[in-house]
């Protein structure tokens, strides 16, 4: 149950940065894809260490993400937007499937192309609809969903569109 509120309210805390973010335009009409970036984060007692592998990303080093200072590069992967999965829980939109170190999956799908050059994105971890969260955000500009336990911290997954 905490972790269900921590994922909430890192994905909520995310998606008010996003709205700050400059608005980029896109080519529209494309086949999209979607950049998916997993970090490893705690917190070390003994100092922390960011892995060289990990991006420099302006918001690791904001709240709530400054609350952790080790960071490890675990994986990035870009993967199409397909056709929609016969068991979709977003009926029937465009779908990326990514499997987590958790061994759950990570669904993300396109929701909308929006006419002011944005996106609208929703993503669901494993098949647990308080693990659902959407945004808007311009394309190329990473969105960022927290709190899935892993280890002895958690998992930091950017989710990034890619026209």
């Amino acid at each position: 149950m905490i972790a269900r509120r921590r994922f909430v309210a890192l994905a909520v805390g995310v998606a008010a940065m996003a709205w700050s973010l400059p608005r980029v335009t896109s080519a529209q009409g494309g086949k999209l894809h979607v950049e998916i970036l997993v970090l490893y984060a705690r917190k070390d007692p003994g100092g922390g260490h960011v892995d060289p592998q990990v991006p420099k990303i302006p918001q690791l080093s904001q709240a709530p993400f400054s609350d952790f200072n080790t960071y490890a590069f675990v994986d990035r992967k870009t993967l199409s937007l397909d056709a929609p999965k016969a068991t979709d829980p977003w009926k029937g939109k465009p779908t990326a499937t990514y499997a987590l170190a958790t061994g759950k999956s990570l669904d993300v799908v396109l929701l909308e192309d929006r006419t002011d050059k944005r996106f609208k994105m929703g993503a669901v971890i494993g098949q647990d609809a308080a693990d659902r969260v959407r945004w808007i955000a311009p394309p190329n500009e990473p969105f960022f969903i927290a709190g899935q336990s892993y280890k002895d911290g958690i998992l930091v997954i950017g989710i990034t569109l890619r026209p």
